[in-house]
């Protein structure tokens, strides 16, 4: 049978098991008890001391957590795709491992959306660990960005202005800390299973804004994103970093859109490499233009 709640928080785990366990007990701690949640964890193909201090952690936890144990690493979207399975909510909230919950921040996403039945997707403030502000949402890939910046090229494609104070329209929010509808994450057909890291929040924002869902930036819920959880291999993150971004324009505006996009991409690494802040093998990689697999 399976699990029915109000909201199911979906956290991945790989080789970070205590910050795991801080980013869970601190959205269960600051939660409204009332609030119906269930937090499902999934390890990615973890170490197994990592795997093994998760699990004595977990059986712990009571019926509010759950665990899935994945035999390898599945990446960002299948691994929550995978933390999906047998649980039935109205909101699902994807959360990175190394981000911890400020106040009842999923109690105000709730009522938000609640508020606002065609919102989608939405997204909380961000500090850093000193509690310095931290951008929580942006734009979508643009050209007229790229050469225009991204002031002009708003007003130029109409898109929303930047929030204030009140919960309002953004055209991505970030994917450390994504709030969603269930409707509206089905109807769109969930995660891209071609992209293991980044470019979910990006191509998740362009699909459902296709589909007639708004994307919302929620300031008066905060999480503190500590970032660096889970990652490693810095060069090889770039890498991915980028196939998978050409992918997701690519995706939405098309080959030759694509190209030109990335031709000023280049341009814009090539001074950076100039400048000794990139490596002239990510320029080259990102000449190449390779699909994100």
């Amino acid at each position: 049978m399976p699990l029915r709640c109000a909201v199911a928080a979906i956290v991945l785990n790989y080789d970070s098991t205590d910050l795991t366990i801080a980013c869970v007990e601190s959205l269960l701690g600051r939660t409204d008890p009332e609030l119906d949640i269930h937090v499902r964890v999934v390890d990615n193909g973890s170490r197994d001391e990592e795997r093994a201090a998760l699990v004595r952690w977990a059986e712990g936890q009571g019926e509010r957590v759950s665990l899935r144990l994945n035999p390898v690493n599945r990446g960002f979207g299948g691994g929550m795709s995978d933390g999906l399975e047998g649980l039935e909510a109205r909101y699902y909230f994807f959360l990175n491992n190394d981000a911890l919950v400020e106040g009842d921040a999923v109690s105000i996403l709730v009522q938000t959306l609640d508020a606002h039945p065609r919102v989608g997707l939405a997204g909380p403030a961000q500090c850093d660990a000193s509690g310095a502000p931290r951008s929580a949402y942006g734009t979508l890939p643009s050209i007229s960005e790229m050469l225009l910046g991204r002031a002009l090229s708003r007003r130029l494609r109409r898109a929303p202005p930047p929030p204030g104070r009140e919960a309002g329209p953004v055209e991505r929010v970030s994917g450390a800390a994504m709030f969603v509808r269930a409707r509206a994450f089905f109807d769109v057909g969930g995660f891209d299973p071609r992209l293991f890291l980044y470019g979910e929040e990006e191509d998740l924002a362009w699909r459902l804004s296709k589909r007639g869902w708004e994307v919302w930036h929620v300031p008066g819920a905060t999480i503190r994103h500590l970032g660096g959880g889970s990652s490693r291999d810095r060069p090889a993150l770039e890498r991915l970093y980028y196939r998978s971004y050409l992918y997701v324009v690519r995706k939405h505006r098309g080959r030759s859109y694509e190209r030109v996009y990335r031709f000023l991409l280049v341009l814009k690494l090539a001074r950076r490499a100039l400048r000794g802040r990139v490596s002239w093998a990510l320029v080259r990689e990102v000449v190449r233009g390779r699909p994100p697999s």
